[in-house]
Protein backbone atom coordinates (compact mmCIF):
# COMPACT_ATOMS: atom_id res chain seq x y z
CA UNK A 1 0.00 0.00 0.00
CA UNK A 2 1.51 3.42 -1.14
CA UNK A 3 2.45 6.04 1.73
CA UNK A 4 -0.60 8.53 0.76
CA UNK A 5 -3.42 6.00 1.78
CA UNK A 6 -2.17 5.03 5.01
CA UNK A 7 -1.42 8.73 5.89
CA UNK A 8 -5.11 9.13 5.22
CA UNK A 9 -6.23 6.50 7.53
CA UNK A 10 -4.10 7.03 10.29
CA UNK A 11 -5.31 10.72 9.77
CA UNK A 12 -9.10 9.49 9.77
CA UNK A 13 -8.48 7.62 13.44
CA UNK A 14 -7.02 10.54 14.70
CA UNK A 15 -8.68 13.62 14.09
CA UNK A 16 -11.63 11.59 14.77
CA UNK A 17 -10.76 9.82 18.26
CA UNK A 18 -11.19 13.01 20.27
CA UNK A 19 -14.87 13.65 19.59
CA UNK A 20 -16.07 10.17 18.73
CA UNK A 21 -18.29 8.23 21.47
CA UNK A 22 -19.64 5.63 19.62
CA UNK A 23 -18.42 4.63 16.75
CA UNK A 24 -20.41 1.68 14.40
CA UNK A 25 -19.48 -0.88 11.55
CA UNK A 26 -22.25 -1.04 9.41
CA UNK A 27 -22.66 -4.06 6.85
CA UNK A 28 -23.87 -3.67 3.73
CA UNK A 29 -27.33 -5.40 2.76
CA UNK A 30 -27.99 -4.82 -1.32
CA UNK A 31 -26.67 -3.24 -4.06
CA UNK A 32 -28.39 -0.98 -6.24
CA UNK A 33 -27.39 -0.36 -9.76
CA UNK A 34 -29.17 2.71 -11.59
CA UNK A 35 -29.96 2.61 -15.33
CA UNK A 36 -26.94 5.35 -15.80
CA UNK A 37 -24.31 2.83 -14.13
CA UNK A 38 -24.14 4.20 -10.52
CA UNK A 39 -24.05 1.39 -8.02
CA UNK A 40 -26.11 2.49 -5.02
CA UNK A 41 -24.91 0.18 -1.56
CA UNK A 42 -27.92 0.25 0.86
CA UNK A 43 -26.75 -0.26 4.74
CA UNK A 44 -28.48 -0.47 8.06
CA UNK A 45 -28.60 2.18 10.84
CA UNK A 46 -30.06 1.38 14.08
CA UNK A 47 -28.02 3.63 16.74
CA UNK A 48 -28.81 6.36 17.82
CA UNK A 49 -26.05 8.98 18.52
CA UNK A 50 -23.47 7.17 17.23
CA UNK A 51 -20.62 7.20 14.01
CA UNK A 52 -20.62 5.47 10.62
CA UNK A 53 -17.80 5.51 8.10
CA UNK A 54 -18.30 5.21 4.10
CA UNK A 55 -16.57 5.87 0.87
CA UNK A 56 -17.96 7.36 -1.76
CA UNK A 57 -17.36 8.45 -5.71
CA UNK A 58 -18.73 9.88 -8.70
CA UNK A 59 -19.75 5.59 -9.67
CA UNK A 60 -20.64 4.65 -5.84
CA UNK A 61 -23.22 5.95 -3.56
CA UNK A 62 -24.23 4.94 -0.17
CA UNK A 63 -27.94 4.79 1.21
CA UNK A 64 -28.19 4.08 5.26
CA UNK A 65 -31.81 2.72 6.14
CA UNK A 66 -33.28 3.56 9.45
CA UNK A 67 -37.05 2.89 10.63
CA UNK A 68 -38.92 5.09 13.10
CA UNK A 69 -41.79 3.60 14.97
CA UNK A 70 -42.92 7.50 16.52
CA UNK A 71 -42.33 10.83 15.27
CA UNK A 72 -38.26 11.89 15.60
CA UNK A 73 -36.47 15.42 15.19
CA UNK A 74 -32.61 14.66 14.31
CA UNK A 75 -29.44 15.92 12.63
CA UNK A 76 -27.37 13.55 10.22
CA UNK A 77 -23.80 15.21 9.48
CA UNK A 78 -21.28 13.94 7.14
CA UNK A 79 -17.64 15.15 7.35
CA UNK A 80 -15.52 14.29 4.62
CA UNK A 81 -12.09 12.69 5.63
CA UNK A 82 -9.79 12.42 3.05
CA UNK A 83 -9.73 13.30 -0.94
CA UNK A 84 -11.60 16.28 -2.33
CA UNK A 85 -14.85 15.10 -1.18
CA UNK A 86 -18.15 17.63 -1.30
CA UNK A 87 -20.91 15.23 0.35
CA UNK A 88 -24.24 15.78 -0.63
CA UNK A 89 -27.28 14.12 1.18
CA UNK A 90 -30.28 13.59 0.20
CA UNK A 91 -33.42 12.63 3.00
CA UNK A 92 -35.62 9.26 0.95
CA UNK A 93 -39.03 7.78 2.00
CA UNK A 94 -40.11 4.06 2.01
CA UNK A 95 -40.67 5.00 -1.90
CA UNK A 96 -37.29 6.13 -2.18
CA UNK A 97 -38.85 10.02 -3.48
CA UNK A 98 -36.78 12.92 -2.14
CA UNK A 99 -38.02 14.41 0.90
CA UNK A 100 -35.13 16.95 1.60
CA UNK A 101 -31.15 17.51 0.49
CA UNK A 102 -28.28 19.31 1.86
CA UNK A 103 -24.81 19.73 1.42
CA UNK A 104 -22.51 18.12 4.24
CA UNK A 105 -25.38 18.75 7.16
CA UNK A 106 -29.28 17.80 6.86
CA UNK A 107 -32.00 18.22 10.07
CA UNK A 108 -35.66 17.24 9.78
CA UNK A 109 -38.35 15.94 11.77
CA UNK A 110 -40.40 13.23 10.12
CA UNK A 111 -43.11 10.98 11.51
CA UNK A 112 -43.17 7.03 12.14
CA UNK A 113 -42.17 4.96 8.66
CA UNK A 114 -39.33 4.06 6.87
CA UNK A 115 -36.61 6.42 5.54
CA UNK A 116 -32.88 6.42 3.76
CA UNK A 117 -29.79 9.07 3.66
CA UNK A 118 -28.14 8.46 0.73
CA UNK A 119 -24.54 10.19 0.65
CA UNK A 120 -23.04 10.62 -2.78
CA UNK A 121 -20.55 13.62 -3.91
CA UNK A 122 -21.80 17.07 -5.08
CA UNK A 123 -18.39 16.63 -6.20
CA UNK A 124 -14.28 14.53 -5.65
CA UNK A 125 -14.24 11.72 -3.81
CA UNK A 126 -13.03 10.42 -0.61
CA UNK A 127 -14.08 8.49 2.66
CA UNK A 128 -16.16 10.32 4.96
CA UNK A 129 -17.31 10.38 8.82
CA UNK A 130 -21.29 10.22 9.36
CA UNK A 131 -22.64 11.15 12.25
CA UNK A 132 -26.83 10.37 12.92
CA UNK A 133 -28.04 12.19 16.35
CA UNK A 134 -31.46 12.73 17.66
CA UNK A 135 -32.76 16.18 18.57
CA UNK A 136 -35.40 18.13 20.63
CA UNK A 137 -38.86 17.86 19.21
CA UNK A 138 -39.50 21.65 17.98
CA UNK A 139 -42.96 22.82 19.80
CA UNK A 140 -45.76 23.37 17.95
CA UNK A 141 -46.38 27.16 17.40
CA UNK A 142 -49.80 28.78 17.23
CA UNK A 143 -49.69 31.37 14.27
CA UNK A 144 -49.84 34.68 14.84
CA UNK A 145 -52.29 36.71 12.60
CA UNK A 146 -50.04 39.48 10.40
CA UNK A 147 -51.07 43.03 10.15
CA UNK A 148 -51.56 44.27 7.08
CA UNK A 149 -48.56 46.59 5.86
CA UNK A 150 -49.44 50.59 5.41
CA UNK A 151 -48.57 51.73 2.16
CA UNK A 152 -45.02 53.22 1.86
CA UNK A 153 -44.21 56.69 0.51
CA UNK A 154 -42.59 56.67 -2.62
CA UNK A 155 -38.87 57.89 -1.77
CA UNK A 156 -37.61 61.30 -3.72
CA UNK A 157 -35.11 60.87 -6.31
CA UNK A 158 -31.71 61.13 -5.11
CA UNK A 159 -28.81 62.46 -7.04
CA UNK A 160 -26.24 59.99 -8.46
CA UNK A 161 -22.82 60.70 -7.14
CA UNK A 162 -19.71 61.36 -9.08
CA UNK A 163 -18.03 58.43 -9.80
CA UNK A 164 -14.46 57.93 -7.37
CA UNK A 165 -11.01 56.61 -8.14
CA UNK A 166 -10.83 53.20 -8.11
CA UNK A 167 -7.92 52.46 -5.00
CA UNK A 168 -4.67 50.20 -6.08
CA UNK A 169 -5.30 47.24 -4.03
CA UNK A 170 -2.43 47.01 -1.12
CA UNK A 171 -1.87 43.30 0.60
CA UNK A 172 -3.51 42.75 3.86
CA UNK A 173 -3.34 40.59 6.81
CA UNK A 174 -6.40 39.15 7.64
CA UNK A 175 -8.83 40.20 10.73
CA UNK A 176 -10.84 37.08 11.31
CA UNK A 177 -9.04 33.34 11.55
CA UNK A 178 -6.21 32.59 9.81
CA UNK A 179 -2.80 30.95 9.47
CA UNK A 180 0.52 32.77 8.76
CA UNK A 181 3.60 31.29 8.08
CA UNK A 182 6.72 33.30 8.83
CA UNK A 183 10.75 32.82 8.78
CA UNK A 184 13.29 33.85 10.50
CA UNK A 185 16.24 35.16 9.55
CA UNK A 186 14.81 35.68 6.20
CA UNK A 187 17.81 35.84 4.12
CA UNK A 188 20.40 32.99 4.84
CA UNK A 189 23.46 31.75 2.83
CA UNK A 190 23.86 28.45 1.04
CA UNK A 191 24.34 25.78 3.87
CA UNK A 192 23.26 28.03 6.74
CA UNK A 193 19.60 27.67 7.95
CA UNK A 194 16.04 29.44 9.35
CA UNK A 195 13.22 28.42 11.11
CA UNK A 196 10.24 28.90 9.89
CA UNK A 197 6.58 28.90 12.32
CA UNK A 198 3.29 28.13 11.52
CA UNK A 199 0.89 30.06 13.31
CA UNK A 200 -3.18 30.53 13.80
CA UNK A 201 -5.03 33.76 14.22
CA UNK A 202 -7.90 34.94 16.05
CA UNK A 203 -9.00 32.00 16.72
CA UNK A 204 -13.09 32.06 17.24
CA UNK A 205 -14.80 30.97 20.78
CA UNK A 206 -15.33 27.85 21.11
CA UNK A 207 -11.69 26.87 20.27
CA UNK A 208 -10.75 24.47 17.33
CA UNK A 209 -10.13 20.61 18.13
CA UNK A 210 -8.44 19.71 15.04
CA UNK A 211 -6.69 21.31 12.33
CA UNK A 212 -4.48 19.75 9.00
CA UNK A 213 -1.90 21.72 7.56
CA UNK A 214 -0.77 21.77 3.94
CA UNK A 215 2.77 23.15 3.83
CA UNK A 216 4.51 24.26 0.17
CA UNK A 217 8.25 25.39 -0.78
CA UNK A 218 10.58 25.15 -3.76
CA UNK A 219 12.55 21.83 -2.96
CA UNK A 220 15.13 22.56 -5.25
CA UNK A 221 16.56 25.50 -3.04
CA UNK A 222 15.48 24.31 0.43
CA UNK A 223 15.06 21.39 2.44
CA UNK A 224 12.89 20.67 5.20
CA UNK A 225 13.38 19.35 8.66
CA UNK A 226 13.00 18.87 12.64
CA UNK A 227 9.08 19.60 12.71
CA UNK A 228 8.58 20.57 16.26
CA UNK A 229 4.62 20.09 17.60
CA UNK A 230 3.91 22.79 20.56
CA UNK A 231 0.77 22.54 22.77
CA UNK A 232 -1.39 24.81 21.19
CA UNK A 233 -3.76 21.43 20.87
CA UNK A 234 -3.30 20.62 24.14
CA UNK A 235 -0.39 18.31 25.89
CA UNK A 236 -0.42 15.22 24.15
CA UNK A 237 -2.38 15.56 21.40
CA UNK A 238 -2.88 13.21 18.59
CA UNK A 239 -0.33 14.45 14.99
CA UNK A 240 0.12 12.46 11.98
CA UNK A 241 3.31 14.14 9.86
CA UNK A 242 3.25 13.17 5.83
CA UNK A 243 6.66 14.24 3.92
CA UNK A 244 8.33 16.17 3.21
CA UNK A 245 8.82 15.19 -0.13
CA UNK A 246 7.96 16.73 -3.99
CA UNK A 247 8.14 20.08 -2.00
CA UNK A 248 5.33 19.74 0.55
CA UNK A 249 4.66 18.21 3.59
CA UNK A 250 1.40 17.65 6.11
CA UNK A 251 0.65 18.11 9.52
CA UNK A 252 -2.11 16.85 11.04
CA UNK A 253 -3.32 17.71 14.86
CA UNK A 254 -6.03 17.00 16.89
CA UNK A 255 -6.64 17.63 20.51
CA UNK A 256 -6.84 14.37 22.83
CA UNK A 257 -9.48 14.02 25.72
CA UNK A 258 -11.52 16.91 24.90
CA UNK A 259 -8.64 19.78 24.61
CA UNK A 260 -8.76 22.26 21.60
CA UNK A 261 -7.27 25.06 20.73
CA UNK A 262 -8.62 28.23 22.71
CA UNK A 263 -6.53 30.69 21.56
CA UNK A 264 -4.20 32.14 18.57
CA UNK A 265 -0.27 30.98 18.99
CA UNK A 266 2.53 29.02 17.52
CA UNK A 267 1.18 25.24 16.24
CA UNK A 268 4.42 23.78 15.07
CA UNK A 269 7.88 24.75 13.93
CA UNK A 270 10.25 23.76 11.31
CA UNK A 271 13.94 23.68 10.61
CA UNK A 272 15.11 25.07 6.47
CA UNK A 273 18.49 24.64 5.39
CA UNK A 274 19.62 26.56 2.32
CA UNK A 275 20.34 24.19 -1.05
CA UNK A 276 20.88 27.12 -3.84
CA UNK A 277 20.68 30.49 -4.69
CA UNK A 278 17.24 32.32 -4.65
CA UNK A 279 14.34 32.85 -3.77
CA UNK A 280 11.35 30.88 -2.76
CA UNK A 281 8.12 31.20 -0.55
CA UNK A 282 6.93 29.16 2.13
CA UNK A 283 3.48 29.28 3.01
CA UNK A 284 0.94 26.45 4.91
CA UNK A 285 -2.68 26.72 4.28
CA UNK A 286 -5.35 24.69 7.30
CA UNK A 287 -8.66 23.30 7.53
CA UNK A 288 -10.07 23.78 10.89
CA UNK A 289 -12.84 21.93 12.94
CA UNK A 290 -13.74 23.40 15.94
CA UNK A 291 -15.88 20.13 16.91
CA UNK A 292 -18.86 20.08 14.59
CA UNK A 293 -17.95 17.69 12.07
CA UNK A 294 -17.26 20.47 9.34
CA UNK A 295 -13.52 21.24 8.21
CA UNK A 296 -13.18 24.93 7.36
CA UNK A 297 -10.19 26.41 5.59
CA UNK A 298 -9.15 29.59 6.37
CA UNK A 299 -6.88 32.40 4.97
CA UNK A 300 -3.42 31.91 5.02
CA UNK A 301 -0.52 34.20 4.47
CA UNK A 302 3.26 33.01 3.80
CA UNK A 303 6.81 33.98 3.78
CA UNK A 304 9.95 34.24 1.06
CA UNK A 305 13.13 32.90 1.91
CA UNK A 306 16.14 34.52 0.19
CA UNK A 307 19.22 32.11 -0.09
CA UNK A 308 22.39 33.64 -1.31
CA UNK A 309 25.67 32.76 -2.09
CA UNK A 310 28.55 33.43 0.37
CA UNK A 311 31.00 36.19 -0.53
CA UNK A 312 34.66 35.06 -1.33
CA UNK A 313 37.36 37.33 -0.17
CA UNK A 314 39.96 38.51 -2.91
CA UNK A 315 43.73 38.08 -1.13
CA UNK A 316 45.53 40.86 -0.97
CA UNK A 317 48.27 41.17 -3.75
CA UNK A 318 51.71 40.11 -2.62
CA UNK A 319 54.76 42.39 -2.56
CA UNK A 320 57.12 42.18 -6.02
CA UNK A 321 60.90 41.94 -4.02
CA UNK A 322 63.17 44.75 -4.49
CA UNK A 323 66.41 43.06 -6.65
CA UNK A 324 69.72 43.51 -4.19
CA UNK A 325 72.49 45.06 -5.79
CA UNK A 326 75.14 42.49 -6.17
CA UNK A 327 78.93 43.69 -4.52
Amino acid sequence: MKAKPLFHIFTLMLLLTSVIGVWQHARASASIMTESGISIITRDLSVWNATYFGYVNASTYERWQFTFTEPHAFKVTVTPISGDLIPLLTLLDASGTPLAEATGSLTSTQPAGNYAIQVQPASGSGYYMMTFREMEMPPTETPVPTETPLPTETPLPTETPLPTETPVPTETVPTGPSVTTSVLPTSILLGQSSTATVRLNNIPTGGYSSAEFVCSFNPALISISNIVITTLFGTDPAVAINGPQDGRFIVAIAGSNGQKAQIGGNVFTFDVLGLQAGQTNIECTARVSTGTGVLTTIPSVGDRLTIENPLTETPPPTETPIPTETP
